[in-house]
């Protein structure tokens, strides 16, 4: 299997984690508290920026402007919504690109390979969250009764 196969690899399993699908399950449901469905565009920039970008610093820069914006207690400021998902990134997801790195043998964090593992971490986690958030802005159900905690919950049989 070649390297960029291994890395989708990697980066599917990350993103098929519980903990990668409840925290993208709560901050979308945060989300939908903080815009409701009026303000529909703030998600759509966040993922349009994730996935055009080249840089991570450009993902994090939009979350700390659209912060900077909003007023108190609205937003991106509700319930902590812009912290927490910059916070999100900046050390979850990190992380998880530290492991893929180490994972990998012979992919540095800072390389081109490593950025790119960082950014398409961010993109899938961005992509969960807007999946949330217009779930629940559509009317579907906030405490967990989807039933939809990613596909390693089912039984093996």
């Amino acid at each position: 299997m070649n390297q960029g196969m291994k890395i989708i690899k990697e980066i599917v399993q990350v993103a098929d984690r519980d903990d990668f699908y409840t925290r993208a399950k709560i901050l979308g449901e945060t989300a939908s508290r903080a815009f409701g469905e009026r303000h529909r565009s703030q998600m759509t920039s966040l993922e349009n920026i994730a996935n055009s970008t080249l840089k991570v610093t450009d993902v994090l820069d939009f979350i700390k402007k659209q912060f900077a914006k909003s007023k108190a207690n609205e937003g991106w400021r509700k319930e902590d919504f812009g912290i927490e998902l910059k916070k999100y990134i900046e050390q979850s997801l990190r992380k998880r690109r530290e492991e893929i790195c180490f994972d990998l043998e012979g992919v540095e964090e800072e390389s081109v390979e490593g950025q790119r593992i960082y950014l398409n971490l961010i993109r899938e986690f961005v992509r969960q969250l807007v999946i949330h958030y217009e779930y629940r802005t559509s009317g579907g159900e906030p405490d967990g009764s989807d039933n939809g905690a990613g596909t390693g919950n089912l039984p093996v049989k």
